[in-house]
């Protein structure tokens, strides 16, 4: 099996070969035609956000159409099947929340898909802000008070959380304050939101971008950003760090990647686009205005990103067990 460290360093041997860097490639075939933008997560979430922003001005730069195809569901699996099994693997190019693949490895037995043969990393797209929020109705306002209450009243609680790295996380710190409130899950992050402010459930972990128009609304409070520092999204919401539970830190990427053996100069001018597309004062204030921070980069930057996290997972897996499982 190819690593991933391997297929980068096969990308850059080609890259360097091919025009100079920061340079884009002229490809006047090259997109022949729409460009499809596979993502994992329904409308109205931070990847279908990033996705439609970055992909309405990439549009414009390419002169060519680019849609956003959603496939929600099994924490990535059903676009990852869709992506890897879409007949123009040159114009066709998965958007997605990290977990699936520094996730998904360390949560199932089996996939359909290998993370280190089936993926090549194009760009960091962003990164996300992932909080804790709650309903009004829980009598807690900030981490401490959260745990006290989950370990007083833990039957009582229900809490829900987006895929991947956020879920695994607050599974492991519940398992290490001893801590067992009832886990509901979704198959999209929209519908728990509807059941957070509904009352039916009553945390949730999720991106910022799918809670704060209820956290503006009054409909639901924030808890605390899991990062090791404020968002400037939302600085008056401490960390999980400050809060003293620096475990529950992460940094959630979403990412763009292409198909194991898509022509390099096409990832070199896709690259080269894509990061002029996040360098563009408007894209950067949609993004940031949803707590995204635009976070532009080389192939090697996002590849080096994903073997660390997926080796960080493994580890906290160990420590998660039966409860994650």
């Amino acid at each position: 099996m190819r690593s991933f460290g391997l297929q980068i360093g096969l990308l850059i041997l080609a890259l360097i070969s091919g025009s100079g860097a920061g340079q884009s490639v002229i490809l006047p075939s090259w997109p022949a035609r729409t460009l499809s933008l596979i993502t994992p997560a329904p409308p109205g979430g931070a990847v279908d956000l990033t996705a439609r922003v970055a992909g309405d001005k990439l549009a414009e730069r390419l002169g060519r159409p680019v849609v956003v195809d959603s496939r929600p569901g099994a924490d990535g699996i059903i676009a990852a099947e869709a992506f890897l099994g879409a007949k123009d693997k040159d114009h066709t190019f998965l958007v997605t929340f990290g977990g699936l693949l520094i996730n998904n490895p360390v949560s199932y037995e089996k996939l359909p898909y290998d993370p280190e043969r089936d993926f090549v990393p194009v760009a960091m797209l962003v990164v996300d802000t992932i909080v804790i929020c709650a309903n009004s109705g829980v009598d807690a306002n900030d981490m401490s008070a959260l745990v006290r209450l989950m370990r007083v009243r833990p039957e009582a609680l229900r809490w829900a959380s987006a895929p991947g790295e956020p879920r695994l996380r607050f599974f492991g710190v519940l398992k290490e304050i001893d801590a067992r409130p009832l886990y509901v899950p979704y198959k999209a992050t929209s519908q728990a939101v509807t059941d957070l402010i509904a009352g039916r459930i009553d945390i949730m972990v999720a991106p910022l971008a799918s809670v704060l128009p209820n956290v503006r609304a009054g409909k639901l409070k924030l808890i605390a950003v899991m990062a090791g520092q404020r968002s400037p999204a939302i600085p008056d919401v401490p960390s999980v760090a400050e809060a003293g539970f620096p475990r529950l830190a992460m940094l959630p990427f979403i990412g763009l990647f292409a198909r194991s053996g898509t022509r390099a100069d096409i990832l070199e001018r896709l690259n080269y686009e894509i990061n002029a597309v996040l360098a563009d004062p408007d894209v950067r204030r949609r993004l940031m205005e949803a707590g995204l921070s635009p976070s532009p980069g080389t192939p090697t930057a996002l590849g080096s990103v994903v073997a660390g996290k997926l080796q960080e997972n493994r580890e906290l897996a160990r420590i998660v067990g039966p409860i994650w499982h």
